[in-house]
């Protein structure tokens, strides 16, 4: 795998940290207290986030043309894990 596509991967696995986040605070309770306006700008943000990971979806499937698709999120390296940890244990 090239680099910027090793790049794409690990942003696509942050992505799917950020979403997991974004979605499991507005099951909180301190969201259900936030203003409602700021209430649907996290809603528009989850979406489009939700979106972007669908665009990069689209071009790791694109990765190897010639064969079979690459898979989106196959194999982590260790730093994207560690990353992935940390960002977990802020939630």
């Amino acid at each position: 795998m090239e680099d910027f596509q090793q790049r794409v991967m690990t942003e696509r696995a942050q992505l799917c940290v950020r979403i997991i986040s974004l979605n499991s605070f507005m099951t909180t309770g301190i969201y259900q207290s936030v203003d409602p306006d700021e209430q649907n700008r996290l809603i528009k943000q989850v979406k489009i986030m939700k979106e972007y990971l669908d665009i990069l979806d689209e071009r790791i499937k694109c990765f190897n043309p010639y064969g079979e698709p690459s898979r989106p999120n196959t194999q982590l390296t260790a730093d994207i894990k560690i990353a992935l940890i940390k960002e977990l244990q802020t939630i």
